[in-house]
């Protein structure tokens, strides 16, 4: 929501009185042609003439929502994994999840999109070959390009990746703070800290399941999963409203996995 009050002279009165509102958190100032004033000041606003007062509150923003996904597996030393992807809508944000399994101390090297690099958020090992990592970025180009994946050996079993695009998405600052972990618990569960309501949460898991993959829990919505051929490796990814609150969960058959989430934020 847009408040725009304009004071013609300092005669003008407005219901209430500016001091009484409440003022959004992402507000520091008000701010008009000639001056700039802190919350402090704001009850001697009537002092001033042809004052313009405008700020934007928190509830008023629009979702980031989702556009697009895609993914694809390779087998057999697969240390280079190319998916083409389509996004389309305004405000473009993407993210890339990246798994694989064999060799202990590989890493994710480098995602691109349609040449352009992307930017590493999280890269973990579980104790038995499982890795996880999550690369963003924004801006990118409609239309089919390709997403470009490079593991840092080429002695891999097995290697996904999983695109997912978004629109409405903050292009300064895209994404919060990431989380990523592993275990052999089941369910598997991250908490996203400080997801707004108009955020979009997204994870990616790598688990050992046998012949089941894991299980989306409550307020998710899978978009892209995979099974490998090495002893029931599962890959999956999902998103989530920032209004659901970022619990991030996953049913796990077989208890061993290796995950990590974020916010992308909206604009």
């Amino acid at each position: 929501m847009n408040l725009i009050v304009s004071l013609i002279d300092s005669s003008t009165t407005v219901p209430g009185t500016i001091g009484a509102w409440t003022e959004p958190a992402a507000v520091s100032s008000y701010s008009d042609y000639a001056h700039t004033l802190t919350t402090a000041q704001a009850d001697s606003i009537l002092d001033y003439t042809a004052l313009r007062l405008q700020f934007e509150a928190a509830s008023g923003q629009s979702p980031v929502t989702f556009d697009a996904s895609t993914d694809g597996i390779l087998n057999a030393s697969p240390q280079v994994v190319t998916v083409s992807h389509t996004s389309s809508g305004s405000n473009r944000g993407y993210f890339v999840a990246v798994c694989w399994f064999g060799d202990t101390g590989t890493t994710s090297s480098t995602v691109t999109y349609d040449g352009v690099a992307a930017t590493k958020m999280w890269d973990i090992e579980e104790t038995s070959n499982r890795h996880c990592a999550g690369w963003y970025g924004v801006a990118q180009g409609t239309g089919a390009l390709d997403v470009v994946s490079t593991i840092s050996t080429t002695g891999l079993s097995e290697h996904w990746v999983g695109v997912i695009s978004m629109n409405n998405v903050n292009q300064t600052t895209p994404v919060g703070t990431d989380v990523s972990d592993s275990s052999d618990a089941s369910p598997q569960t991250l908490t996203v800290a400080s997801v707004g309501t108009n955020d979009m949460v997204v994870d990616c898991i790598h688990g050992e399941g046998g012949g089941a993959a894991p299980a989306v829990e409550a307020d998710q919505t899978q978009r892209d999963a995979e099974t490998g051929t090495s002893a029931g490796q599962h890959y999956a990814n999902s998103t989530q409203a920032g209004s659901d609150g970022g619990v991030m969960s996953w049913t796990v058959i077989n208890n061993y996995w290796v995950a990590g989430a974020v916010a992308f934020k909206p604009v």
